[in-house]
């Protein structure tokens, strides 16, 4: 029952009955992040993979985005809504990340994220710092990318979550998009405004609402 195509095909078939769409996708929080980021240890082929991943899990966390806000749809992919090397500055303490285009920004208008140092193993920052130090001499203009110089995958970045989430046993139904679900959880656990809260995950309306997962 927790197959994509029997998720999707519930998901549709409520729409249609007009009722409420469930959401199955558990939130990632702070402790699973960290245990997902030492997993990429045992996970990664080599050192470089490992920091690419590590950068990768924590701004999708910290910076609320949808896994087609930093990673490209195939190898070959050059278009223009993809994250540059030149969209992200970071220094000792502040990210600022610029998000070309999103679901809610069809017109590529563009939104610049400001993620703020954490300190730990899932500091954006740190992380950010360490994955760019070892770019540094990649040929292309993907912020995320391989030795190689391909992009960094949607395919790619679920694999490498998945074969993570194995590792470490994790339970519930987690996917790309609870990156996205348990930032906005945490930020509003740490009592981020509301109007700030859709301003950093790029929400145009309550739809956010439906993110924020407190357990008990």
């Amino acid at each position: 029952t927790t197959s994509f195509l029997v998720t999707k095909s519930l998901e549709g078939l409520r729409r249609i009955q007009g009722g409420p769409v469930k959401e199955l996708r558990a939130p990632i929080t702070i402790p699973l992040l960290g245990n997902l980021i030492t997993a990429l240890e045992h996970v990664c082929t080599n050192k470089y993979e490992q920091s690419l991943f590590t950068a990768a899990f924590s701004i999708a966390f910290f910076g609320l985005l949808r896994i087609g806000e930093f990673t490209a749809p195939n190898s070959m992919h050059t278009g223009h809504r993809f994250l540059h090397i030149n969209d992200v500055q970071v220094s000792d303490n502040i990210m600022h990340l610029r998000i070309r285009w999103s679901k809610t920004d069809q017109l590529g208008l563009s939104t610049t994220l400001k993620i703020h140092a954490t300190g730990g193993l899932y500091c954006p920052v740190n992380n950010m710092h360490l994955y760019l130090k070892n770019r540094m001499h990649a040929t292309s203009d993907h912020l995320f990318v391989h030795l190689n110089a391909k992009p960094l995958t949607r395919y790619q970045f679920t694999s490498v979550l998945r074969k993570s989430l194995q590792f470490i046993n994790a339970p519930g139904y987690i996917r790309s998009h609870s990156f996205r679900i348990g930032g906005a959880t945490y930020f509003s656990s740490q009592g981020v405004p509301e109007e700030q809260l859709k301003v950093m995950g790029r929400w145009n309306s309550a739809a956010y609402t439906r993110y924020i997962r407190f357990t008990p």
